[in-house]
């Protein structure tokens, strides 16, 4: 359902300098499941991903961001560790 998402992310983190900032706009889901649908739906008609809250930070995490806490809605901001590289599980 991503595939360029997927394929892309880890290219942008190598491509971050070590302390570099990623940020991830993703939906406002937790209403109704109307709402929800129709969150994705915009997402998707507008060329997005569409991810929530806890899966942006899932796909940070596991691309070796550190998810920081949520600052602002629909946005989630993954930092390089300034140690990033083989040594540190990630890269």
């Amino acid at each position: 359902m991503r595939p360029a998402f997927d394929a892309g992310l880890p290219r942008v983190v190598a491509a971050l300098r070590p302390g570099g900032w990623l940020f991830a706009a993703h939906g406002r889901m937790g209403g109704t499941a109307a709402e929800d649908a129709l969150t994705t739906l915009k997402t998707l008609v507008y060329g997005g991903t569409p991810l929530d809250e806890a899966e942006a930070g899932q796909v940070l995490r596991g691309a070796g961001l550190a998810p920081t806490p949520p600052p602002a809605p629909a946005i989630t901001i993954g930092q390089k560790p300034a140690s990033f590289g083989p040594a540190s599980g990630a890269g």
